[in-house]
């Protein structure tokens, strides 16, 4: 069936019918217990970061991780697993 116009939809006096398509499963997305997050730093921190990081052979990210669980350890504030 072809799908009516704007203007013949507005003529007609009942909604037109339009066949149905199945859609595709939604994929879910299984959750690992982390967020996603933005952090505003200056920009010759994060070249520092960087640095710092490619010559520990390590990810920025698991070297800002392992600066926040410091920060919490010496807090006595990291929460129990």
């Amino acid at each position: 069936m072809k799908k009516p116009t704007f203007s013949q939809a507005l003529a007609a006096e009942t909604a037109p019918v339009i066949e149905d398509t199945p859609l595709p499963p939604a994929k879910v997305k299984k959750s690992d217990g982390r967020v996603t997050t933005t952090i505003r730093i200056p920009e010759t921190w994060l070249d520092e970061l960087k640095q710092v990081a490619l010559n520990e052979k390590t990810k920025l990210n698991d070297l800002l991780l392992s600066g926040a669980k410091h920060e919490l350890e010496v807090r006595g504030r990291l929460p129990k697993k």
